[in-house]
């Protein structure tokens, strides 16, 4: 439950100025998440950033990706079982100008 919400319950037993401050804080994050969308004009996907982010970490630590490390973190994380080459297709291209890249 977020900050908002449960100050929003609290003005609603009996505290007007955590109302204030709920909607506020509503307020808030409905821009931010306004802004983050405008900005990179789409959801990033979390799954994709922290496989990203793993293999970075482990190959400047190790010197090797470890795949299936960072699928094992991957499954601890975020409680269910990633798919075939989830890890390798995360650090695939994923748009039309890095998949042809090489071609200029």
């Amino acid at each position: 439950m977020s900050q908002a919400e449960k100050n929003w319950r609290t003005a609603r037993n009996g505290d007007p100025n955590f109302g204030i401050l709920a909607g506020i804080q509503n307020k808030l994050a409905r821009n931010q998440s306004a802004m983050r969308l405008r900005v990179l004009g789409r959801q990033p996907n979390p799954r994709k950033l922290f496989v990203q982010a793993c293999r970075e970490l482990f190959i400047a630590n190790c010197g090797q990706p470890l795949d299936q490390v960072t699928e094992l973190l991957l499954y601890a994380v975020s409680g269910t079982e990633p798919k075939a080459n989830e890890v390798r297709d995360a650090l695939k291209a994923s748009t039309r100008a890095g998949r042809h890249s090489e071609k200029k």
